[in-house]
């Protein structure tokens, strides 16, 4: 509740904040592990915000509170869009590998549709690397994503 109290403060005195008070707000309410209301903070950061970096940490930091409230499905998509706004965002990357290890012990499939990888083939290759079952393209993307997965599968190390 102070939380609050102190964003709508400074809401008021600030007409022009800056897009980032829903994130900020977001992390402080995840540290005091409330992450339901961390979780719409960081939903509201996502619209007002025109940064993608700042898309890609609000997602990321989304993805953690689903993971934290042990909504595994949730988490998994919050952290391949943070991953889709900004394919450099490591920290996405690790968390969404872990959760595709989680989802094949658990007999699960995990599944990639959008347009980052056929756009970059670095990402196409982090995907192959930790074996996603699936990936859909766009049709005007399909060509050059199939090209980037196979020329992700012809890089990978032979297995005997």
């Amino acid at each position: 509740k102070f939380v609050k109290q102190m964003k709508d403060k400074y809401l008021k005195k600030n007409k022009n904040s800056d897009d980032k008070t829903s994130y900020n707000t977001g992390n402080s309410l995840y540290k005091q592990e409330k992450y339901g209301e961390a979780i719409s903070e960081y939903d509201k950061a996502l619209t007002t915000t025109k940064d993608n970096k700042v898309k890609s940490q609000s997602l990321f930091n989304k993805g953690n509170s689903h993971f934290k409230a042990n909504e595994i499905d949730k988490a998994i998509q919050a952290y391949k869009g943070a991953i889709k706004l900004n394919q450099k965002n490591e920290a996405a990357k690790e968390m969404f590998s872990m959760m595709i290890g989680k989802a094949k012990e658990a007999g699960s499939k995990i599944g990639l549709c959008g347009q980052a990888p056929s756009d970059f083939p670095e990402f196409a290759q982090f995907l192959v690397e930790q074996g996603i079952d699936s990936i859909s393209f766009n049709p005007d993307a399909l060509i050059r994503g199939i090209e980037n997965i196979m020329a992700a599968e012809n890089n990978l190390p032979d297995v005997h």
